[in-house]
């Protein structure tokens, strides 16, 4: 899933960028949360869902696991010579991205 080329609530200008989106599913809940201990998050927060969520210093990415699902997502301007430009922050920040992990969430709960 990409949410691409929309500019930044309160932008008027056309930006282009995006936020990638990986679901990993994993065969235990305790695998996902391994996979949840990456060093350049914060602390792991609960979320009322039951998800666990760490979010990037930046607000660049998010992380979360709802069960044995693993939910990772990452923002930036376009690509510089082949490479996203993270230089300047992210282009769609937390709001936009949590809204992604809700909605993966959702489903995940609903399904079983």
């Amino acid at each position: 899933m990409e949410y691409a080329d929309q500019p930044p609530r309160g932008h008027h200008g056309y930006v282009r960028g995006y936020v990638d989106v990986s679901v990993t599913i994993y065969r235990k809940p305790a695998q996902a949360l391994a996979a949840l201990q990456e060093a350049a998050y914060g602390a792991p927060t609960v979320l009322a869902n039951g998800a666990t969520l760490r979010e990037a210093g930046d607000g660049g990415g998010i992380e979360s696991v709802i069960r044995n699902v693993f939910i990772g997502t990452v923002s930036s301007y376009p690509y510089v010579n082949g490479l996203p430009d993270h230089t300047q922050g992210p282009i769609f920040g937390a709001a936009v991205q949590m809204t992604i992990h809700r909605r993966i969430q959702t489903a995940v709960l609903g399904s079983r």
